[in-house]
């Protein structure tokens, strides 16, 4: 059986967003950033490939994200 990859789009910029963040994926809520919540019922659901496609100014930022059980790729969205 081939693997799924589930892509996750992370690179939306929030201007409006401004005071709390520039990446809407990244809003602090209850102490972690909305992303980590849909990557983590992502896992719950069964699946372990991921494939986030994230902003050239988030490259570090998006580095950190670990979770266990779980096979993190990045892709940089030039435009």
């Amino acid at each position: 059986m081939n693997s799924v990859y589930v892509v996750v789009l992370a690179g939306g910029r929030g201007r409006r967003f401004w005071p709390l963040t520039w990446n809407k994926p990244l809003v602090p809520f209850f102490g972690k950033p909305l992303v980590a919540y849909n990557l983590e019922l992502l896992k719950l659901a069964g699946f372990t490939q991921i494939i986030l496609v994230i902003h050239p100014e988030d490259v570090q930022t998006y580095m950190v994200f670990a979770i266990s059980g779980l096979t993190i790729q990045t892709v940089i969205q030039q435009e």
